[in-house]
């Protein structure tokens, strides 16, 4: 069984990003299946997840973020699966979480930053907030949408423009991951599967595409036929990223200590 928790007390950071690419594909790739909850009464990010082995539900908030973690924790009782809760919902959440002694049964809690400034001032505090109840917490910054192609911590551009991430990882003794930033990922929504998924079935995808784009040519439909090109692009795009976010998934790994439970 494994859990991880995708939280920040900021918007915009990439938390849902990190959440479907990344945290739910880590479940996939090690056990076959994912589920992605969302702890919110608007935002529903994974919509687009139709054709996903990704399992996606939603949890409604309704005022009480204290009964809705109960209930959730009842509801998926002796199940992996990942937590994705931000913005006004993540105060309350990891505040009933910590009163129940919830947050120690995460295996991994991951904390996303883009940039420095109030970005890194809210992972302080939603990491701090965490410590508070649960000082043995397995904790990550995830540093994310990075123009540079390149998960290297010691390459001095990044270690240049994001010093105060890698400031903030080293005074609370956290581990600073990099996600670069993918090009085009809007568009990867069409297919409705994450990138992973579409990157492990990119040379079915490309020949169909590139069919499709064949056939709307033949019948004088330029812009529809340019699209699906378009669309093969992505798929290339998504095979780039998948070796990013197979990256991820060994440093998760360590982080957890698989090896050695598997030993």
């Amino acid at each position: 069984m494994i859990r991880i928790l995708c939280t920040s007390t900021k918007g915009g950071v990439g938390k849902s990003t990190i959440a479907q690419q990344v945290a739910t594909t880590y479940l996939l790739d090690r056990e076959g299946t994912g589920t992605l909850i969302e702890l919110d009464d608007q935002n529903v990010d994974s919509r687009w997840m139709k054709s996903s082995k990704i399992e996606s539900r939603q949890i409604v908030v309704d005022g009480d973020a204290g009964f809705a973690v109960l209930d959730l924790f009842e509801e998926f009782a002796g199940k992996s699966f990942v937590l994705d809760i931000g913005n006004q919902t993540a105060e309350a959440a990891l505040a009933a979480m910590g009163r129940n002694g919830l947050l120690g049964r995460f295996d991994l809690i991951l904390v996303p930053v883009k940039d420095v400034g109030q970005d890194v001032e809210n992972a302080k505090r939603t990491i701090n907030r965490i410590r508070e109840d649960e000082p043995a917490a397995k904790i990550a910054l995830v540093l994310n949408g990075l123009s540079r192609k390149t998960q290297d911590p010691n390459d001095r551009r990044i270690r240049a423009l994001y010093s105060d991430v890698f400031d903030l990882g080293e005074d609370l003794n956290v581990p600073v991951l990099i996600m670069p930033g993918v090009e085009g990922y809007g568009l990867s929504r069409n297919f409705g599967k994450t990138l992973l998924e579409i990157a492990a079935g990119a040379d079915a995808l490309i020949a169909q595409l590139r069919e499709q784009s064949l056939i709307l040519d033949r019948d004088g439909k330029g812009k529809d036929a340019r699209r699906c090109m378009v669309l093969v692009e992505v798929v290339a795009i998504a095979k780039e990223a998948s070796t990013w976010i197979k990256q991820l998934h060994g440093k998760f790994d360590e982080l957890r200590g698989a090896d050695q439970e598997a030993a």
